[in-house]
């Protein structure tokens, strides 16, 4: 819960002020960007761990306890927001920072959980899980299209720091 308030901090520091106090307001969104990306995964973590949870989009407010689709969603709005201020890629000491493949690749991702969600014997609703799994078919098509990413050779490298943000990294 930490980390979505300091997230939250950020956010709401930029949105009043952030923006102007920035001389590079590139750099300014990017921090935006990560901020809300961050903020996204620990949603999304709250929501798949626990189902339900504070949603607490404020650093002045804790916000009412939500269902675990509407964590999800908001995690969702989060990563598509993200994509807006992050940048394809990353060079020298910046290399590892979430991209814009990173915030499309979370988005698949709650998609599909959103698809399973809707196939849950207690909510059943098919055609929103089809709507879902069509979402997110297109997110990763998004990723395949920036033309960044390739699977490596050997999937082991995957896990090595020697192949730390490889072509296969989003």
């Amino acid at each position: 819960y930490r980390q979505l308030f300091y997230c939250n901090q950020v956010i709401d520091n930029m949105n009043t002020l952030g923006l102007d106090l920035f001389e590079d307001k590139e750099e300014a969104e990017q921090i935006l960007g990560q901020a809300l990306f961050i903020r996204g995964v620990a949603f999304w973590y709250i929501a798949g761990s626990f189902g339900r949870g504070p949603l607490m989009t404020s650093s002045t407010a804790n916000g009412p306890i939500a269902e675990q689709e509407e964590i999800y969603q908001q995690a969702l709005l989060d990563f598509l927001e993200a994509e807006k201020y992050l940048p394809e890629v990353w060079t020298g000491d910046d290399l590892g920072r979430v991209t814009l493949g990173g915030a499309k690749g979370m988005a698949a991702r709650i998609y599909m959980q959103l698809a399973g969600y809707y196939k849950r014997p207690d909510v059943n609703d098919p055609t929103k899980a089809q709507e879902y799994w069509q979402s997110a078919k297109d997110k990763m098509e998004e990723i395949f299209d920036l033309n960044l990413y390739s699977l490596v050779a050997d999937y082991k490298d995957n896990f090595t720091m020697v192949y730390e943000n490889n072509p296969e990294s989003l």
